[in-house]
């Protein structure tokens, strides 16, 4: 499934409710790094269904930035139960994305590599 979009607005309902995990990537247009790992994470975001995928602009959401304290981009929060689980900050490859993603919830994934 296709990456939503999180803002200000709905993070509460869609990342902080959500019923599975979900791994939130924060990026600008101004950032190299971001546009370079934007396809990696938007392939891997099909690849399973047993996590949401989803972006954020940190420039747009500059209090969703601040409050989860983003400090570098691009970066990915990885939220389980409401809780955030896992944070990665730095261009990060497709195999270190999985890897991540794996480290936290065990084996209840299944990728397609």
């Amino acid at each position: 499934m296709k990456p939503f979009t999180v803002n200000e607005e709905n993070f509460t309902r869609e990342v902080l409710g959500a019923k599975k995990p979900v791994l939130l990537f924060f990026h600008a247009d101004r950032c190299a790094f971001c546009r370079r790992t934007e396809p990696v994470f938007d392939e891997l975001s099909e690849k399973t269904d047993n996590v949401i995928f989803a972006k954020t602009d940190a420039d747009a959401n500059t209090g969703l930035t601040s409050m989860l304290g983003i400090m570098g981009l691009p970066a990915f929060i990885l939220f389980d139960g409401g809780k955030e689980v896992s944070r990665a900050v730095g261009m990060r490859t497709k195999a270190q994305l999985i890897a991540m993603l794996e480290e936290k919830n065990n084996s209840d994934l299944q990728f397609s590599r």
